[in-house]
């Protein structure tokens, strides 16, 4: 069998589980405790895990056959599957994707790795942590994946400079780690860092009404950022104690970031407008009115007025990751019906209650974290671990002595940050250049990745508590 033939045949196969699934949940015999609304959402939200593990479909259309097949299969109605699927943070997450483009367009992250080069010189650890920092900063207002490609490519650069080779560099190993672990976890300090914090709250919102404002996500989760990154860059300097810089790869490296002139003021602007909406960001914890999607909403038309131009709207169109936008929609009105119809519920009770019965709130956060980071390492789809945890630990919160906002907190990073196996799309781009291997993130990812669950179960909802969020 041919290698299209394999993959026809692979695809099939997978497109057939998920329908057997729905089809089994359609005609099986009542279940006690559940209704055949939520019997047939659970159903839908397999099939869906399965299509988006297997790829047998591309992951936001699959979203989207899920969202259409509720109201034909009676879950919900048709307007309703289309209203729950939009949330205010649909609109608040295409905001965020002009910063990326606005950044992208700009000298600003190019002069941020000059900055870095200056201040390391010759010292690759020094270089390591500037580059894991850099990319971090980077990350709290752009994509985890733009951040991440912006910084590989001057750090590509230095390793061909520096004439490391793949595979048994110990420079390449260690800084093709740190950009994407920088990445993740610059993306998991703030709300617009990653578009999976923003599902997860959009999620949330829809099916519980919960709000999670952007100040309460930094005071909580930039502490856990700032912890587990240096703790990081330690353990991948002392693993693999890379090799230094030569002075040559050293100048070549400072003089492609030379020669760039003053800021231009369209770069002024681009860096004005952005630091003033996350002002108005934080602000907006004691000011209702300014609504942090409202706040994104005018800041990015202010990009695009006359004078300024920081952008073009067809650059803007590029830049948004319109697949996350309709995975988001369409996993947000499933998620919504698994609480309308009692499916999560159920699950809980029946799947889940026994695993975390008689612990604490501690241990419940803590036990959600380690399930998170267990299945976002072998399902390296974030939006489908979201699928498969946030209505269930929701409703556990819920049931519980547990801060709701904590628990959100805690699944946004889960779904959006995986540090021991790359296969997630933000690792994939650094592994894909073969600089290290499976097992090279995998002995020293498990350790910040543990870190992540101990800070989810004691800093987290001790941090909630001061702020009074429940």
């Amino acid at each position: 069998m041919g290698v299209r033939s394999g993959k026809l045949f692979r695809g099939y196969l997978f497109l057939a589980i998920a329908a057997a699934v729905i089809v089994a949940a359609v005609v099986m015999p009542p279940v006690e405790g559940l209704s055949a609304q939520g019997r047939v959402t659970i159903a839908l939200m397999a099939a869906g895990i399965v299509l988006w593990v297997s790829e047998a479909l591309p992951t936001s259309i699959t979203a989207l056959v899920l969202m259409a097949l509720m109201p034909l299969l009676g879950v919900c109605s048709f307007n309703d599957a289309w209203a729950n699927s939009i949330t205010s943070n649909t609109f608040f997450l295409i905001g965020t994707f002009s910063f990326t483009v606005a950044l992208a367009s700009t000298t600003i992250p190019l002069r941020l790795v000059g900055a870095i080069l200056r201040w390391s010189r010759n010292d690759s650890s020094k270089l390591i942590l500037g580059f894991m920092c850099g990319t971090a900063l980077m990350s709290t207002v752009m994509t985890d994946i733009a951040a991440c490609s912006v910084f590989m490519a001057l750090c590509l650069f230095i390793l061909e400079a520096n004439g490391a080779e793949r595979g048994t560099s110990r420079l390449g190993k260690a800084l093709m780690i740190a950009i994407p672990w920088g990445s993740a976890i610059g993306g998991a300090a703030t709300l617009c860092g990653c578009g999976l914090n923003i599902m997860v709250v959009g999620v949330l919102e829809g099916a519980f009404g919960i709000t999670v404002s952007f100040m309460t996500w930094l005071v909580c989760a930039l502490p856990m950022a700032v912890i587990v990154l240096p703790i990081s860059w330690f353990l991948l300097v002392r693993v693999f104690r890379p090799e230094p810089i030569t002075e040559e790869a050293y100048r070549a490296t400072c003089e492609r970031c030379a020669g760039l002139g003053p800021v231009t003021t369209r770069e002024k602007w681009a860096c004005g407008i952005i630091l003033v909406t996350l002002l108005l960001w934080i602000l907006s914890t004691w000011v209702p009115a300014l609504n942090t999607t409202a706040v994104v909403m005018l800041s990015m038309a202010v990009f695009f007025l006359p004078g300024i131009n920081v952008m073009s709207f067809d650059a803007l169109v590029r830049g948004v990751n319109w697949g996350i936008i309709l995975m988001i929609m369409g996993v947000t009105s499933l998620a919504t019906a698994m609480a309308a119809t009692g499916a999560g519920e159920w699950v809980v009770n029946v799947a889940v209650s026994g695993v975390v019965s008689g612990l604490g709130p501690a241990g419940i956060l803590a036990a959600g974290a380690l399930l998170g980071c267990v299945l976002h390492n072998v399902i390296p789809v974030g939006p489908a671990v979201c699928g498969i945890l946030v209505i269930p630990f929701a409703q556990i919160a819920m049931a519980s002595d547990v801060s709701l906002t904590a628990m959100a907190i805690m699944l946004g990073w889960e779904c959006g940050v995986t540090l021991i196996v790359p296969l997630d799309c933000v690792p994939m781009v650094s592994y894909s250049y073969g600089y290290y291997r499976f097992w090279d993130m995998m002995k020293v990812g498990w350790v910040p990745s543990l870190l992540m669950i101990v800070y989810a179960a004691t800093a987290l909802p001790a941090l909630c508590g001061m702020l009074g969020v429940a």
